[in-house]
């Protein structure tokens, strides 16, 4: 499809997740949403591709996932990842980037990311299995799925305390380790 002068923010498909996708490269944006849309046909799919799109989406309702490249020609440079983490704290994200390193699971982490996935013939085929695992993982309330494969790696203990029992909760191997649950 030709690109147009303006990408319009649109929903697509029928109620189900809302899955924000951002991107300025008018082919992988369009890509990544046929392979989304064709696994996840209950999927509603926003497209942001332009300074206008990106700016509707953020005032948009949550999401339930969010796909991101990380610097959009367009954002001039910046980094957009810290500004849809602030708008969607509870949306699933995925780093989806030509310049994105998966073995930097630390970088990821400290950016909220729960999938790094470059930009490869691989990688538009591991978007959707990873779209799924995240989605899954948030509709069946399990804590230790929806942080991710990328927080499962990280040699970093991570829990969650609930303030009323004061019952921590390990999410991930190396807090079960450091508190030698193993």
């Amino acid at each position: 499809l030709a690109p147009t002068a303006r990408d319009e923010a649109k929903p697509m498909g029928l109620p189900g997740p809302r899955i924000l996708i951002v991107d300025d490269q008018r082919q992988d944006l369009e890509l990544a949403s046929l392979l989304l849309q064709k696994e996840l046909a209950q999927a509603q799919l926003l497209l942001a591709g332009d300074p206008l799109a990106y700016a509707s989406a953020l005032s948009d309702n949550p999401f339930d996932l969010v796909v991101s490249e990380r610097r959009p020609a367009w954002a001039g440079g910046a980094g957009v990842i810290p500004a849809l983490r602030r708008c969607f704290p509870q949306a699933a994200l995925i780093l989806f980037s030509r310049d994105a390193d998966p073995a930097d699971d630390l970088a990821a982490a400290r950016l909220g990311l729960d999938y790094v996935i470059g930009k490869s013939s691989a990688g538009f085929l591991q978007l959707p299995l990873a779209a799924q695992r995240l989605l899954a993982g948030r509709a069946g309330g399990d804590s230790e799925q929806m942080h991710g494969a990328l927080l499962q790696r990280l040699p970093t203990g991570l829990f969650e305390l609930d303030p009323e029992t004061q019952v921590v909760s390990c999410l991930n191997p190396a807090c079960r380790h450091l508190l030698r649950l193993d």
